[in-house]
């Protein structure tokens, strides 16, 4: 279950490009602060987070660094490693993460779908 992510806190973006940025921008408007995991330290999300963490989403080691430092993740692509994300879960909230993840990592089921 999800819990109530509040102002103040941290939303972690997983992605820095520029559907991430679009995230941020919204969020820090709200009042969150915003980190984000990138591969490219000029990318459009990084421009505008709080910080950012230089390294790849399909590494479990980056995608800790940014867990450890967010209150809630969410990501901006279908080209993300669910099982990563799901050895996550212990650690903090995906709300994202659910069978419609594992939907978009099929390309067929996803058209079907």
């Amino acid at each position: 279950m999800t819990e109530k992510i509040l102002p103040g806190q941290t939303i972690g973006i997983i992605g820095g490009g520029s559907t991430a940025r679009m995230i941020a921008l919204a969020a820090k408007k709200l009042g969150y602060f915003v980190g984000v995991l990138t591969n490219e330290k000029d990318s459009p999300a990084a421009q505008v987070a709080d910080w950012y963490i230089l390294g790849s989403f399909l590494k479990l080691e980056d995608l800790m660094g940014l867990a450890e430092k967010s209150d809630v993740l969410t990501y901006e692509s279908e080209k993300i490693d669910v099982d990563l994300l799901l050895s996550l879960q212990p650690y903090i909230d995906i709300p994202q993460l659910s069978d419609v993840s594992s939907i978009m990592e099929d390309r067929l089921i996803e058209r079907f779908f």
